[in-house]
């Protein structure tokens, strides 16, 4: 009898030490989902953050410029200078 129990008793022991390690290795892989979710999340909001920063300066510079015309002149500018092409200076009539 005491020895039946003492079988017993071991075996679930073994059993618990089993389930504690797929436990252990489980919740590590686990964590490792987790970190890479939260980094994947966390470069698409800095994207998102990036193109928000971009809206708004677009839309203050829109606001703040006198007129339409001015803001697009000033848009064009800045495409040609990003693009590296220089206006040709206007002829001053005689």
């Amino acid at each position: 009898m005491n020895k039946e129990l003492l079988i017993v008793v071991l075996i679930s022991a073994m059993l618990q030490i089993g389930l504690l390690i797929l436990l252990l290795l489980h919740t590590e892989r686990l964590g490792n989902v987790y970190e890479r979710a939260n980094a994947d999340l966390s470069e698409r909001w800095a994207n998102e953050r990036e193109a928000w920063v971009l809206e708004r300066q677009q839309l203050l510079d829109r606001i703040q410029a006198p007129s339409f015309s001015e803001f697009k002149h000033a848009e064009v500018k800045l495409i040609k200078a990003k693009l590296g092409m220089t206006e040709p200076t206007p002829l001053e009539p005689l």
